[in-house]
This record gives structure tokens, sequence and C-alpha cells, in this order.
């Protein structure tokens, strides 16, 4: 029996690869397949058990092995049978190559889909469930803070909640800000949202404990994704929510933004993007320090705010 599970949902194609090893009989082999040969593949595939009728062999990211990609569907129907049960495991196959095709025709296939800011309301339902199956209590505040900080990741998401759980039997929106890192999407975040509210020391420490840790680059094109939203929410009469879902970004942080860009309108928008713009020519193109170069635009924002 041959079985593909694939796409860049970690946390659910793990679980599904479990449930199925969780009825599995006999001999149960785990391959990498980014580490093997198309010989060791082989010949293991057409083994046969001493202690057993039955095999279950999980061979996991073959696509990032060329050799073994190419040859892997003939091998696996070489070897297919009763006794062999053949679980390929992968995260980002090529979808445009001859194995993929034939395995999605032939096989027990399924493709696992990662979570986006589209789905943030299920998300945050899945978050609640889990942590309640492991008798921990999580509101939607504290689900939708989660999420907010560490993104759709449902592997981060699920080992964070068991971090957390440490704390006590519940976790609430005040632990996750205490315990939890801001990513460089929240503090990218953080530092417009005070540009917009003309604080200018509070980008300039904000700013300094980037600066520690982070990319200037990344900042900034986080920062750039940022002003696309407030854009999109100064261009028309669309609620916070309804431009979040068009644009594919979470809700929270438009619903944040949504204000300041409503009240200034398209020109203070225009100006935005203006000096965010002048930042990134001059960071590609001059040698002047781009943490100095941030700072500019964002201090230009605040003070015109």
């Amino acid at each position: 029996m041959l079985y593909f599970y694939y796409g860049e949902n970690s946390f659910m194609r793990q679980q599904a690869v479990r449930e199925l090893l969780a009825t599995a009989h006999g001999e149960v082999t785990n391959l990498w397949g980014d580490d093997c040969t198309v010989a060791e593949l082989r010949d293991l595939l057409q083994a046969t058990s001493l202690f057993s009728s039955t095999r279950t062999v999980v061979l996991r990211n073959a696509s990032e092995n060329t050799a073994v990609w190419t040859a892997l569907f003939e091998l696996a129907q070489a070897a297919d049978g009763d006794e062999l049960r053949l679980i390929i495991s992968d995260q980002k196959p090529d979808k445009r190559s001859k194995t993929y095709k034939q395995l999605s025709k032939l096989a027990k296939s399924q493709e696992f889909k990662p979570f986006s800011a589209r789905d943030s309301r299920a998300l945050e339902e899945w978050s609640v469930r889990y942590a309640h199956a492991r008798g921990i209590v999580l509101d939607t505040a504290a689900s939708r803070e989660l999420i907010y900080r560490l993104g759709y990741d449902q592997l981060r998401l699920a080992g964070e909640i068991d971090r957390l759980s440490s704390l006590g039997a519940t976790i609430t929106r005040e632990h996750i800000e205490q315990h939890t890192p801001r990513t460089p999407s929240d503090n990218a975040f953080e530092l417009f949202s005070s540009a917009l509210k003309g604080d200018v020391a509070g980008v300039q420490r904000q700013l300094a404990d980037v600066r520690v840790t982070g990319d200037p680059f990344m900042t900034l094109g986080l920062l750039g994704s940022q002003v696309y939203q407030y854009a999109a929410c100064a261009a028309g009469d669309k609620s916070a929510a309804q431009v979040a879902s068009d644009i594919g970004a979470h809700p929270y942080g438009v619903t944040q933004i949504a204000p300041y860009a409503k009240k200034r309108g398209t020109q203070r928008s225009r100006q935005i993007v203006a000096a965010l713009l002048a930042a990134d020519i001059a960071m590609k193109s001059s040698s002047q320090d781009p943490w100095l170069l941030i700072e500019r635009a964002l201090l230009q924002i605040a003070h015109t705010s």
C-alpha cells in the first residue's frame, strides 16, 4: 500500500503519519530521502522480514534528493504488495515533476496546506481545542495574541502552548505577553504603530532593541508590509475586516492601523510610502548605515503624524 502525504503544514502532515503508524503491524522503518541512495532505498523496499509478514517504511524528504525522487515511483511500484506499506511524507515536492504526478494519481495522497491570515479564525479555534485536549484553558483573546506573535505555523503554536502549559492550567493573554518572544513581524508592527502615533521616543527605544538582533533589510521589508496594509485601508471605505480579508493580512494588525489610515486619507498614505521608498533606495544605492535610514524614515512619519 502506498501513501503520499505532502504539504507545508508540518503539524497536520506529521499527525496524519502518526495516525497511520498507530495502526501498523510488524516492523516500522524510518528513512530520510536526503540522506540515502537509490540503492539503499531499493534494498530496503525489496527486503523481507524474518519476524513479521508485514512492514511499514516511512520515507521523508525524498524530493530533496534528485536521484531518489526521480527513481522513487518505479521503486515503490516494484515493491508494492500486501506485505509492505510505504508512507512518503514530503514538505514541498515539485508539483511539475513526473514523480509528483505519478504519486498523486496512484497513491493514497493528501495535501496538507499551511494556514494563512485568511484562516485566522479557524486557527484561533484550533488553538483553543488543542490546549483544551491537554487540560489547558486558552481563551480566544489569548489564542489571538499567540497567533499574532508566532504566525500561522501550527507546529510552532503547538510547541508554544505546550511550553506555556508549565505556567499553570490557564494560559492568559498576559502570560503570552510576558513569556512569548516577539517576532520580527511583531517588532515591525510596533515600530510602525509608534510612528503613526507620533511617538518619537517610542520609535527610538524600540528601534534600539530591534537593532541588537534584527536584520535591517528584513525589518524594512516588514515595515513595507505594514505600509501596504495602511495604504489599503486609506484607499477606500471598506472595514478593517474586509481589507484584511482582501489582502490576506491578519485582522488584528489591520484593525490597529485602520483608524490612522481612515483619518489621514490617501495623501498621508503617499507621504508614508515616499518616506519608506526613499530609505529603500538609499539602502540599495549607498553605504549609509541602514538602521539610520530606517530611523530617519520612521521619524519622518512620526513628526508629521
